[in-house]
């Protein structure tokens, strides 16, 4: 059964239920992986430093690590799917809500398709 909020508010815009369940894809196997591999990667393909051995690796490692770490996370937060898809989220659209919240001439002067101001 999919998630029900209750009828009223108890914090008035408190966040949505079921929002904080964080995302099913993220491995922290991929991670460790991705961070061990994309050094491996620069070393063997790049002309300045394949000819370097451990030193070079774990230089590359330090420099790389931090940046391969950002780019997977923000990468599987992005396209990774919900952990819960059962949550109800708010059906109104948000720039419907901005054009309403404005008052009606604003909203009668605004082009639809034109986006946010």
């Amino acid at each position: 059964p999919p998630v029900t909020p209750p009828p009223t508010l108890v914090i008035k815009n408190a966040p949505l239920v079921g929002l904080a369940e964080g995302n099913g894809a993220f491995n922290n196997l991929h991670l460790a992986a991705s961070i061990v591999v994309v050094p491996y990667l620069l070393k063997s393909f790049l002309p300045l430093v394949n000819r370097g051995g451990l030193k070079t690796y774990l230089f590359l490692l330090v420099i790389t690590g931090v940046p391969t770490a950002v780019a997977y996370w923000t990468f599987i937060s992005t396209y990774g799917p919900r952990r819960d898809e059962k949550v109800r989220l708010p059906a109104k659209d948000i720039e419907v809500h901005h054009r309403q919240g404005r008052g009606p001439q604003f909203a009668q002067e605004q082009d639809p398709h034109a986006g946010l101001p």
